[in-house]
């Protein structure tokens, strides 16, 4: 299954405290406040979190939950939290793999399961 999103990173500018504390991890916010133009990564990870619901097309699984990591070469990956791991598990997934690209004025995102 393959899932993906893109949005306009416009959106992203204004983003409330209050929502980035309710959709983002901690740890993707340090990310994204830590890049200059942090609305491009939040819009760059909001896609990633999307395309990843929309592999599983399972709703039961919040963007909350899915938190989107990156490696110290910049690829992004997903963090697979204990609650995750049980889900993978369920569901007989071995990965899912995320790719996230941007321009200045759209970011997108595709998802892979591997089974």
């Amino acid at each position: 299954m393959v899932g993906i999103d893109i949005e306009n990173i416009e959106r992203f500018k204004n983003l409330s405290q209050h929502l980035i504390a309710r959709v983002y991890t901690i740890n993707e916010i340090n990310y994204c406040q830590s890049r200059s133009n942090s609305h491009i990564h939040f819009a760059g990870i909001w896609c990633a979190k999307e395309a990843v619901v929309k592999a599983l097309n399972d709703l039961s699984l919040t963007v909350s939950e899915i938190e989107i990591l990156h490696k110290p070469s910049g690829a992004p990956y997903i963090n697979i939290t204990p609650k995750l791991q049980q889900y993978f598990e369920s569901k007989n997934i071995k990965n899912i793999h995320i790719s996230i690209s941007h321009t200045d004025t759209v970011a997108t995102s595709i998802a892979m399961i591997e089974k």
